[in-house]
């Protein structure tokens, strides 16, 4: 495993203090410093001389205290502490010194399962033919990808019985996608059921203390969003439905951006109405005057702005590719519905999701409007409102509740709690309306089923799966720009 590799490569084991020099941006790959701070190091970004001093000085010499320097700025750094650490650098070339580093930086988002699969390679394949050849011809192979989602699978399922907490969810969340858009690139079935039934353990117990949560590089939950990226030149994007498996797949396409990958946490239910209107409002759906209606978003919007300081003028509501801000806009939120309609017209479920937005993102539409806004002097976002999962229909009921503007059949909201039929109730749970008006019942259809016809193979969105709950949250820069 990559971390095993790195851990070698660091002398986790026998060295109490690292100095690190960090070469192809290797932490947006894979998280080696939360594996430092798990190993009981303290870890510091050099990224300030005098600033590092100060610490050095009064928290570690003289003392036994474990600690893990990383630079990734190629600063000057004082002859006595680089001979009072363990010096090591930490790029593709230490870790797999077979292959050709350049080629290796093109398949980062891959880099785990080219770990899985260099050990492997007996003999150097050190130029960018050979490398390739072996990525294309070894690597990105069913032969190789599904033992590899097998191995990966039985460790992300114990990982999820022992998660407890927000950041371990989002790690898990991450996992689960990127091993879903490759079972999908071989045309093999994956459900993440069984980490499903753990994640709605955590729904029932820490998704209500979302909203006291303070996250530092993204939103806990989607409408502290606002609070978030409100106070300069500001532009979001929001791709109705898009999911994490869906973003992985995007990605793939954003060679012309550096971006930071994290996530936040969907409202519940998960629909259109409530989850979007709370994001671009600020506002929890308790305290919107119809969460199940899309009439009030925009107005919405434009308050949250103004109540952050911008004029009418300084702020832009839009939907589509082309819709840019003018030149004095300031705030500016921009609706892309691609990724949703795919989801209600998919016929070809998760294999369909995945060859459909694999043709979006070939067209460059979404990294136009990105390179555009960025272009413009806009800090950039993407996020979703929701995801979208796979389900089976159990069957079509009698629609009795309140009728929202979703085409979601994974929930229903009763008006003044009516009776439950037996039926219904089997088919469900009872969500307890966290953030939502107390006044409404919330069923949610149990595991991977929908109010679909009976055995119909739909893509949808509504529930409280993982893929469903869990979203991008991306801030996205240009490489050329820094």
């Amino acid at each position: 495993m990559i971390e095993e590799r790195i851990r070698t490569l660091l002398s986790v084991e026998y060295e109490n203090r690292l100095l690190i020099h960090e070469m192809n941006s290797f932490s947006s790959v894979f998280d080696y410093a939360q594996m430092l701070i798990d190993a009981g190091y303290e870890v510091i970004l050099y990224d300030d001389i005098e600033t590092f001093r100060l610490t050095y000085e009064n928290n570690l010499r003289g003392t036994k205290a474990k600690a893990a320097i990383i630079s990734r700025s190629h600063m000057y750094i004082p002859y006595d502490i680089k001979t009072a650490f363990y010096e090591v650098e930490l790029s593709l070339d230490a870790l797999y010194p077979k292959l050709n580093s350049a080629v290796l930086l093109e398949h980062l988002n891959d880099i785990e399962l080219i770990d899985y699969v260099y050990d492997s390679l007996y003999e150097e394949q050190k130029t960018e033919v050979q490398t390739r050849h072996f990525i294309e011809q070894k690597v990105l192979t069913k032969a190789a990808i599904s033992p590899f989602i097998a191995s990966r699978d039985a460790d992300l399922l114990k990982e999820a019985k022992n998660a407890s907490s927000y950041f371990d969810w989002i790690c898990i969340a991450k996992k689960n996608a990127k091993l879903g858009v490759y079972a999908a690139s071989i045309g093999k079935e994956r459900s993440p059921l069984t980490i499903d039934n753990e994640f709605e353990r955590f729904i029932f117990d820490g998704y209500q203390k979302l909203s006291g949560m303070v996250a530092k590089n993204a939103p806990s939950i989607l409408p502290k969003t606002i609070d978030m990226i409100a106070g300069g030149k500001a532009a979001i994007i929001v791709a109705d439905g898009m999911s994490l498996f869906d973003f992985e797949i995007m990605s793939k396409y954003f060679s012309d951006f550096e971006y930071d990958y994290n996530c936040s946490f969907a409202m519940i239910p998960t629909t259109t109405s409530i989850s979007r209107q709370s994001l671009l409002s600020g506002k929890y759906p308790q305290q919107l005057s119809d969460p199940f209606s899309l009439a009030k978003e925009e107005s919405g919007f434009y308050n949250a702005a103004s109540e952050h300081g911008y004029t009418k003028q300084q702020t832009f509501y839009a939907r589509g590719y082309d819709a840019l801000p003018g030149p004095l806009v300031r705030f500016a939120a921009i609706i892309i519905n691609d990724i949703d309609d795919m989801v209600h017209g998919q016929m070809q479920g998760r294999q369909g999701m995945f060859n459909d937005v694999t043709l979006l993102a070939k067209t460059g539409k979404l990294q136009s409007l990105i390179s555009s806004l960025l272009e413009s002097g806009f800090s950039v976002y993407l996020t979703a409102d929701h995801g979208n999962t796979h389900c089976m229909g159990g069957g079509t009921i009698k629609r009795t509740g309140v009728e929202t503007e979703t085409k979601s059949k994974r929930m229903i909201v009763l008006k003044d709690f009516a009776e439950v039929s037996d039926d219904l109730r089997d088919r469900t749970i009872v969500y307890p309306g966290y953030y939502m008006n107390k006044s409404y019942q919330y069923l949610i259809c149990k595991g991977d089923t929908s109010f679909d016809n009976k055995d119909e193979d739909v893509m949808t969105h509504g529930g409280i799966s993982i893929e469903e709950v869990i979203v991008p949250f991306i801030k996205i820069r240009s490489k050329h720009n820094g």
